[in-house]
């Protein structure tokens, strides 16, 4: 039976508060900085130690980890990973595609109509206010970590810095705790399994009925981003750095329990990678691409196994990498047309296009900034501007049908909340908010 939880607004409040002053970055500098929250973690070294010692207490606290029943309505089987574009498939009877938008504060919505209207939000605490009176909600219980969809389920993380929960939906809008007291560095799922991944990952193969730690990874340094390659098999990806090096780490598992280095793996690759930067694209073993806000793409054509080095000069990816099925396509800055769409068939070769963004009437709108994007298999993309400091009243959302040209929604269209960090597509059981 589900286990009724209460976000306390006090501890919650005070134990961020604690958290926000012991927090220094390793240049000495307060960690709440530059940056927003919808970009790669900030290169933090105290926020990981705090995260992978409150992970480790919660695993000790958890002999057996706080998990509860899966939905009844999961319905037919239909795998969609986080970064990978759906086939260009219909929808199964009873379904109903929408997009997912997982944001700080425990806070969610949903998209029934292709991105138009956003409907079913929520959060733990609408009125708490992020980065404003010394709440840092980069480094608590509130940040987003990650969300993906298999089989009907919504699966969604929070919590760094401080433990929160891995939580599910069968409908967007209805959510439970599978793991409480938990971090993780990113959720994905693949071929029947959900892995929550950490340097001590989580795997259930039964919809977040029962979860099974395996071995620590040994990661050298801070997971910053996860995905899912291939297609035989599907290969779970961990790749990030410790702060401050010049060298990355990048990890792969055929099952989301025993994990292993590449066989081949250029020194930098995962040090600086783009937030939600793991991409996939092709059948079989296909092409990985794992992109960095420096401007390196490493490749894999062969599953994850051997990787390769390349650099794009003047540009900086900052965003979900995703593949149309024809392309990889992803998002950044350039040093010479400032926002821009890049596009790719092989990983190595980029095509920048300047973004433009107008209003529903015609008119110029703000150029979205984007750090997470998702598209559906009809083709159109969704974002929201990640620009610091854009959110509540500012929060802007926008939907594509090329990622070139974007249009913002009337604020009618969504309520402004708690920042943005992720977005999925997904198909859910009809009812509810998409009836």
């Amino acid at each position: 039976m589900a286990t009724t939880h209460t976000f306390n607004k006090s501890a919650y409040l005070l134990t961020v508060s604690l958290i926000s002053l012991a927090l220094i970055r390793c240049d000495g500098s307060p960690s709440g900085g530059d940056g927003g929250p919808d970009a790669a973690p900030r290169a933090d070294s105290s926020d990981d130690v705090l995260a992978d010692a409150a992970a480790n207490d919660a695993l000790a606290l958890d002999g057996a980890l706080d998990v509860i029943s899966p939905p009844t309505d999961v319905g037919v089987a239909l795998d969609a990973a986080v970064d990978v574009a759906p086939s260009e498939v219909a929808t199964p009877p009873g379904r109903v595609g929408v997009f997912v938008a997982q944001g700080y504060v425990g806070r969610t919505t949903i998209s029934c109509d292709d991105g138009r209207t956003w409907v079913a939000n929520r959060s733990d605490d609408d009125a708490l206010r992020c980065f404003a009176g010394g709440l840092d909600c980069d480094h608590n219980g509130g940040r987003a970590m990650g969300v993906s969809a298999i089989d009907g389920v919504i699966f969604a993380s929070w919590g760094w810095g401080m433990p929160n929960s891995v939580r599910r939906s069968s409908d967007g809008a209805r959510w439970d705790r599978s793991i409480d007291r938990s971090i993780f560095s990113g959720i994905e799922s693949a071929a029947g399994r959900v892995v929550a991944i950490s340097n001590q990952p989580q795997l259930s193969t039964d919809l977040g009925g029962r979860w099974t730690p395996s071995t620590p990874l040994g990661f050298m340094g801070h997971i910053r981003a996860t995905g899912v390659i291939g297609t035989s098999p599907r290969r779970f990806v961990a790749a990030g750095g410790e702060n401050g090096a010049t060298v990355g780490d990048v990890m792969i598992s055929d099952d989301g329990m025993t994990w292993r280095r590449p066989m081949s793996v250029p020194r930098e690759c995962g040090q600086g990678v783009a937030a939600d930067g793991v991409g996939f694209g092709g059948d079989g073993a296909g092409i990985a691409v794992i992109t960095h806000d420096n401007g390196l793409v490493c490749v894999s054509r062969d599953g994850g196994q051997q990787w390769t080095s390349s650099r794009v000069d003047g540009v900086n990816f900052e965003a979900t990498v995703i593949h149309t099925g024809t392309e990889f396509v992803t998002w950044g800055r350039s040093m010479t047309m400032g926002l821009v769409q890049l596009r790719s068939v092989d990983g190595v070769r980029w095509t920048p296009a300047a973004l433009s963004a107008t209003n529903a009437d015609g008119s110029r709108a703000t150029t979205p900034r984007i750090n997470a994007a998702a598209r559906s298999p009809s083709g159109t993309f969704v974002t929201v501007h990640g620009e610091w400091n854009n959110w509540y009243d500012r929060q802007l959302f926008y939907r594509s049908t090329d990622g070139v040209r974007w249009q913002a929604l009337a604020r009618s269209a969504f309520v402004g909340s708690h920042p943005i960090r992720f977005f999925t597509y997904a198909e859910i059981a009809r009812g509810g908010a998409c009836p």
